[in-house]
């Protein structure tokens, strides 16, 4: 039986998260043919900063989000865009999965993540381009490896 502790699984969906997020946040920045740099600069941040924590799927701030749309507007009309340009389906369902893993414990979670197999089969991708980044920890890999596993095959899980 695969035992996955919540906690581990809480964080690789955070992590899983906050990587689509910037993915669609350098997307705008694209839109709005800017650098990373640039966007660091006129925030107030070293040269750098935006570069870091696109790579490093940081959890930013409300503010240095807010900074960082603040200075793509000036660039690009955001009024045609709306919060599904950074909080689609997919993100949105992530969060909502990591609200309800509270409620679970690390026996009922095999059957939690198979009753949500699409999600984490989609999530497989993300995780993968983390772990190659080496943005997992050692614990936070093995449990993907664990779901990966799992995934593949189910019934080995239970």
């Amino acid at each position: 039986m695969i035992t996955i502790e919540i906690f581990l699984l809480q964080k690789l969906l955070r992590k899983a998260m906050i990587y689509q997020l910037m993915i669609k946040i350098n997307k705008l920045i694209k839109e709005a043919n800017l650098t990373h740099k640039e966007i660091s600069e006129q925030t107030g941040r070293s040269g750098n900063w935006v570069n870091r924590v696109y790579n490093n799927s940081s959890d930013i701030t409300m503010s240095s989000l807010s900074k960082i749309i603040s200075v793509i507007s000036e660039k690009i009309e955001l009024d045609k865009y709306n919060l599904n340009a950074l909080f689609d389906q997919k993100t949105l369902k992530i969060a909502s999965t990591m609200s309800s893993l509270a409620d679970e414990n690390s026996i009922s979670a095999t059957a939690f993540i198979l009753s949500e197999k699409e999600l984490f089969s989609d999530l497989m991708g993300d995780w993968g381009a983390l772990s190659e980044r080496k943005k997992l920890s050692k614990k936070e890999k093995a449990v993907f490896e664990k779901l990966q596993k799992l995934l593949k095959d189910p019934l080995g899980g239970i």
